[in-house]
């Protein structure tokens, strides 16, 4: 079979990965199905993307900070699982790590928006590239992250080495901008000093210590922000070799599409706050219950091998066969669903005669989608324990 190309490096991996898989599959019945049984959902609910905004834990506001917010929520969204928890049950172990606030007990991902806005509540400028990649002492950054439990946040030391590496990156003067610093130094005479400092701390920072400027730096394309981020950052290099092919792109998540919509909105202020209009591809959202949902849904098969190690709660190794097979069998069958809702959609558009603008349904609606599904369904008969991996990719 001819390999399709995609000018998406994620989609592609993705697709490599499903055609040699050995441990999981896509049952195409299971797709079929998924989309039909997700689309119908969606619609009964009115579910869309605006729907992120309505958690307390998630900024309102559409502006440079929220922009920074996401940045580091999604560079630190990695390894919650609970050595704790026995069993993938809707009730967590008593004393896994989690985090109050404002009055209420989070654990998993949403421990981690509880410590970025506690933190800010009491005046620790968190969010703040320079703040966490020079002024904050490794004390002050473990303080942010302080349990309300017996156990710690998993993989601490990786969490504050990850902060260090992205604020300097975001901060770091770069070597085009040095030479401007020089030629202005041969030019400016002792009088005029305040002037020089002022002109310097202008040219002295590539990305000025704000995220959204990576953004504007890849012109609105999506493709081009990947790329800048893999390449700037080196914890979202998620990279792995499978049968002898580097596949890339993983953890460069879910919040493309949504930060570019940002951006857009801090220039339209009439545009609805955190929507998300674009696609930008497909991509592996950090959560490793998405894969239960997906199993329960039918739309990934395992081996009998595989799900013996799953039940048996058998931690699988980062980059190992098992772990990329279904990384990127799951990112493959949330494609194969959106084409077929997408072309259910479009049927539909058809069948109406309508001359309204026809619905696009893009891979980070379903990710959302499948995610909440997943909280649903966890613990239930006919789900499948979550696979066990220590990793900073997610």
């Amino acid at each position: 079979m001819q390999m399709p190309q995609f000018t998406n490096p994620v989609l592609d991996s993705a697709f490599f990965i499903h055609q040699n898989s050995v441990d999981v599959g896509i049952p195409s019945k299971g797709v079929s199905s998924a989309a039909k049984k997700i689309y119908e959902s969606m619609k009964e609910r009115q579910y869309s993307t605006s729907t992120w905004k309505t958690h307390r834990l998630n900024p309102k506001v559409a502006d440079e900070n929220t922009i920074n917010w996401i940045f580091l929520v999604d560079l630190l969204n990695f390894s919650f699982w609970s050595d704790l928890d026995t069993v993938d049950g809707t009730i967590p172990h008593p004393e896994r790590y989690a985090v109050k606030f404002d009055g209420v007990r989070y654990t998993g991902y949403w421990s981690l928006c509880a410590c970025v806005n506690r933190a800010l509540q009491a005046g620790i400028p968190i969010t703040s590239p320079r703040y966490y990649g020079y002024d904050a002492s490794d004390d002050d950054l473990s303080a942010v992250f302080r349990s309300d439990t017996q156990e710690q946040i998993p993989l601490l030391e990786d969490r504050i080495r990850v902060m260090r590496e992205a604020g300097r990156v975001l901060c770091e003067v770069s070597t085009t901008h040095v030479v401007c610093i020089k030629e202005l130094e041969c030019r400016v005479v002792c009088h005029e000093e305040l002037a020089y400092r002022t002109i310097i701390r202008s040219f002295a920072q590539k990305f000025d210590g704000n995220f959204s400027n990576c953004i504007r730096e890849s012109k609105q394309s999506a493709m081009q922000l990947i790329d800048m981020v893999v390449r700037e950052f080196e914890s979202f290099k998620d990279e792995h070799l499978f049968l002898g092919r580097q596949g890339m792109g993983f953890k460069v998540g879910c919040w493309i599409v949504g930060l570019f919509s940002i951006q857009r909105i801090i220039y339209q202020p009439d545009a609805s706050c955190m929507s998300i209009q674009g696609t930008a591809g497909q991509f592996d959202r950090v959560y490793v219950v998405l894969r239960s949902a997906l199993y329960h849904l039918s739309a990934l098969s395992y081996s009998q091998r595989l799900l013996d190690l799953l039940h048996a709660r058998t931690p699988l190794a980062s980059s190992s066969p098992e772990e990329i097979e279904i990384r990127g069998n799951s990112i493959w069958a949330v494609e194969l669903i959106r084409q077929e809702i997408q072309q259910i959609i479009d049927d539909e558009h058809v069948a109406e005669g309508s001359h309204r603008q026809k619905m696009k349904v893009n891979a980070i609606l379903l990710d959302f989608y499948i995610w909440d599904h997943a909280k649903e369904i966890q613990g239930k008969n006919g789900t499948v324990p979550a696979h066990r991996t220590r990793s900073i990719y997610y």
